[in-house]
């Protein structure tokens, strides 16, 4: 997962995502596997601040996304020349799903695929995420580098400033449509114009989902300006960000569908006593029941969202995700429970920066993973310890799926499969994503963005 040696460049992330799905199986139980399949192989001439992140959804008709490593560079995913700076990232999620296959089980296609390709006119610190969704049709979005270029994924000019991101995610759904199919349309929906007001460091993720109804959230401009999906203003401290899901489901209703209800439920709200740098992530699922979570500001508040106080130190982050699934229940209702999984308690060892990320998923059989906040500790969610460096993230989602098994309950198989073992060549800022997805039982537990 991440066994840092000392020929690897420094600040590498290596993220290993193992599924254990309807077969109960592992994919790279052991470190060897993992450098085996060449998930990350840093090279000398490679540049810093890069991400490139590929996600292949292997679904309802157990085929694989760009299962060849001739159609991921056909693709254009990302292909790394001589001109790249080290820091470079690459995230590789491979999906073992109904038929208990292996995405990329070779080194050599791992290399062959290239994830990874900056250009010289490319500013530092951009990134690029496409999330590619083959469904019920089986089709892909963005098959050739050409519309993947047209669509505007990311396309750096001089007036942009540095460190932008823009995150288009695509969803082609039942009805085998896409989402903002030419640039012109995804530059008037705002998914990113940066203006020169704009402060430096700016995010806003626009997750617009096209559901059984075959319909679009925010189609238009100016609902999306409405919407505040970011319109930075004054007195807004730098760095913040907003992030705002809305789902459109069995119902065909979206969440928050007006400006007014967006600010009453508290989806990003800065004040003067908060701290710079915080995020406030609020991710609604309106689900088989039609219902919406925490549908009012007071129980935003009260379920601890995100409610800085004094002595939190700078650049705290909290992310809760909540899920109102099959039996039309919520994950951490109360704020006292939140309070107890330990979705955030900063004490002051903690070194600045540090994020901890909890995903509960209520799923088949109602349960919850991490009840108590001792299980929490044993499996080493975090815990933060002198010996590591500033800004170490360790996010460690652990699925109980249709077996009721769970992936690494135990601290030590934590530490054997690498999860995350910092050592004094490690550079400060790594993030390391583990995401799971239960598929084949037609369940969705994939409403998380990425931050």
């Amino acid at each position: 997962m991440y066994t840092p040696s000392p020929q690897f460049v420094e600040g590498r992330e290596c993220i290993h995502q193992a599924h254990q799905l309807s077969k109960g199986e592992n994919v790279y139980t052991k470190p060897t596997s993992c450098r085996k399949a060449g998930m990350y192989t840093p090279s000398p001439p490679v540049v810093e601040g890069r991400e490139s992140i590929h996600q292949a959804h292997q679904l309802s008709k157990g085929r694989n996304v760009y299962t060849k490593p001739t159609s991921c560079r056909r693709a254009g995913m990302y292909t790394p020349s001589p001109p790249v700076v080290e820091g470079q990232e690459c995230i590789h999620q491979a999906h073992q799903l109904s038929k208990g296959r292996n995405v990329y089980t070779k080194p050599t296609s791992c290399r062959r695929a290239v994830m990874h390709t900056p250009s010289p006119p490319a500013v530092e610190r951009q990134e690029d995420v496409h999330q590619a969704h083959q469904l019920s049709k089986g089709r892909n979005i963005y098959t050739k580098p050409t519309s993947c270029q047209r669509a505007g994924m990311y396309t750096p000019s001089p007036q942009f400033v540095e460190g932008r991101e823009c995150i288009h995610q695509a969803h082609q759904l039942s009805k085998g449509e896409n989402v903002y199919t030419k640039p012109t349309s995804c530059r008037r929906a705002g998914m990113y114009t940066p203006s020169p007001p704009v402060v430096e460091g700016r995010e806003s993720i626009h997750q617009a989902h096209q559901l059984s109804k075959g319909g679009n959230v925010y189609t238009k401009p100016t609902c999306c300006r409405r919407t505040g999906m970011y319109i930075p203003s004054p007195p807004v401290v730098e760095g913040r960000e907003c992030m705002h899901q809305a789902h459109q489901l069995s119902k065909g209703g979206n969440v928050c569908t007006k400006p007014t209800c967006c600010r009453r439920a508290g989806m990003y709200t800065p004040s003067p006593p908060v701290v710079e740098g915080q995020e406030c992530i609020h991710q609604a699922d309106l689900l088989l029941k039609g219902k919406n979570v925490y549908p009012k500001p007071t129980s935003c508040r009260r379920a601890r969202i995100y409610t800085p106080s004094p002595p939190v130190v700078e650049g705290r982050e909290c992310i809760h995700q909540a899920h109102q699934l099959s039996k039309g229940r919520n994950v951490y209702t109360k704020p006292t429970s939140c309070r107890r999984a330990v979705m955030h308690t900063p004490s002051p060892p903690v070194v600045e920066r540090q994020e901890d990320v909890h995903q509960a998923h209520q799923l088949s059989k109602g349960r919850n993973i991490f009840t108590k906040p001792t299980s929490c500790q044993r499996a080493g969610m975090y815990t933060p310890s002198p010996q590591f460096v500033e800004g170490r993230e360790c996010i460690h989602q652990a699925h109980q799926l249709s077996k009721g098994e769970n992936v690494y309950t135990k601290p030590t198989s934590c530490r054997k499969a690498g999860m995350y073992t910092p050592s004094p060549p490690v550079v400060e800022g790594r993030e390391s994503i583990h995401q799971a997805h239960q598929l084949s039982k037609g369940g969705n537990v994939y409403t998380k963005p990425t931050c």
